[in-house]
């Protein structure tokens, strides 16, 4: 029989990814069994968001799942569908290919023991799947210089703000058909928690962060100073944009995994945030102010 490990799945934007890290290299440790990283399966058919493989850029090393075991063969798509199939019929404690069965909290699948080499294929999106490990996860995450020396004049004018606010958004503009669940913030929600957060700090200055930055400088106004982020890279872009963020001492944000990465790094004073949106109620801490 083959030694257990476990391979996780990835797709989609860096803060998605970062859930499935976290969740993965969770079940991992507390397993004790080797993590790898299947960083190419998830990627290959996604045409909308064009999404490509970010976690090497701020994290060790990991082994990477060979084609075998990421289906890169041919007809390897129609056998991973058949596994999903065929595993589901199964008990939890005797699949090898574990899907995830609720955007909520699951814990049979966060107490499952790994027996076996065990695939994980979902977006595990709540912070309990890898609570017991925040001191680990979070001293993994590094941001290398090579990335960040050419942020040091926007981090020099964040470091000089008395109360750096990162006002975080996220319209989901590039989604050509948006599915009616989809909850996209229109500019009122951005100003009513700009007039919140002005209630509760003084001296703040804004630092923008947005996809669509046209939109941000047409539409964000204040008494305070407002610095739009610099556009950069698409592909390295997202880390160097999470990097500033997580530099901020208070923060608005959109229902974004990306956003609540740099919360979870950032660890700040004060947070406002939608109250729907997101993938479950996990994600909307308790300490956080909720905007309806």
């Amino acid at each position: 029989m083959n030694k257990p490990y476990v391979i996780i799945r990835l797709a989609g934007g860096l803060g998605n990814q970062l859930f499935m890290y976290a969740f993965g290299r969770a079940m991992a440790e507390r397993n004790d069994v080797p993590l790898k990283i299947d960083s190419i399966s998830g990627f290959i058919r996604d045409r909308t968001y064009k999404r490509s493989y970010l976690l090497d850029l701020i994290l060790p090393p990991v082994q990477a799942a060979s084609r075998w075991e990421c289906r890169m063969f041919p007809f390897g798509r129609q056998l991973r569908k058949l596994e999903r199939k065929l595993n589901a019929l199964l008990p939890l404690e005797h699949r090898f290919y574990v899907e995830e069965r609720t955007l909520a909290y699951d814990a049979e699948i966060k107490h499952l023991k790994i027996v076996r080499p065990t695939v994980f294929n979902g977006y595990w999106q709540t912070p309990r799947y890898f609570d017991d490990m925040r001191p680990t996860i979070q001293e993994l995450v590094r941001f290398p210089e090579q990335l960040t020396w050419p942020l040091a004049e926007e981090l020099a004018v964040i470091r000089r703000a008395k109360n750096p606010v990162c006002l975080a958004i996220r319209r989901y503009e590039e989604v050509p058909k948006p599915k009616p669940k989809l909850h996209i913030l229109q500019l009122e929600y951005f100003l009513r928690a700009m007039a919140l957060m002005e209630s509760l700090v003084d001296d703040l200055h804004y630092f923008v962060f947005a996809q669509d930055m046209v939109w941000a400088k047409a539409h964000i106004r204040s008494r305070y100073p407002v610095t739009f982020a610099s556009k950069k890279d698409l592909h390295a872009g997202a880390v160097q944009d999470l990097y500033l963020m997580s530099q901020c001492r208070h923060f608005i944000i959109s229902n974004s995994t990306l956003h609540w990465w740099a919360v979870w790094l950032a660890q700040p004073e004060i947070v406002i945030a939608p109250s729907a949106g997101w993938s479950n109620d996990d994600l909307v801490q308790p300490n956080w102010i909720k905007i309806i």
